[in-house]
């Protein structure tokens, strides 16, 4: 069974000769071998929200049709990420990054277990994740509340999002 997947992608520290940009693009291409019918945001440049003595990261989001659960898709995701040097285990929480893929939703699944939190926890409240997110699905509705995203972007500052790129050429 295909289930649509929504990621967000987020990235501040270079990774083998690779800048943020080419590691977001790279990343879209790695993640569209097993996403079927992938789109891509734009690419923004954000300002750090919790741990601010860093630079800035570029985010984007991506979504396509995934062959399976949501744990098996979590796997994936984190396998793409070590692929770009993340390091969870030796990093700062919140801190920079080479590469970051959160789960946003997984369909209209509301999934909490130790691992995974679907939609991500964090999506209502981050500006970062709402735009590129709504640039891909305007009309797009919160599985937990029923309310639109645009409604949540609509009560959160938006300085320190800033388009940056085309999410094309991936």
């Amino acid at each position: 069974m295909q289930t649509p997947a929504v990621l967000s992608l987020g990235s501040n520290l270079p990774f083998r000769g690779m800048d943020s940009l080419r590691i977001l693009r790279s990343a879209c291409a790695a993640l569209g071998e097993r996403l079927r019918g992938l789109r891509v945001s734009p690419v923004y440049r954000t300002a750090p929200l919790f741990f601010t003595a860093q630079g800035d990261f570029l985010n984007l989001v991506c979504a396509g049709d995934w062959e399976g659960d949501a744990e098996g898709l979590l796997g994936f995701v984190q396998a793409v990420e070590a692929a770009f040097g993340r390091d969870r285990a030796g990093e700062i929480p919140k801190g920079p990054r080479t590469l970051d893929i959160d789960i946003a939703l997984f369909g209209n699944e509301v999934i909490s277990t130790e691992d995974l939190r679907v939609p991500h926890p964090g999506i209502t409240g981050r500006a970062f994740v709402l735009v590129p997110l709504l640039e891909l699905f305007p009309s797009a509705r919160d599985p937990v509340s029923g309310k639109s995203y645009k409604s949540f972007l609509d009560c959160l500052p938006r300085d320190g999002v800033e388009w940056y790129a085309h999410g094309t050429g991936i």
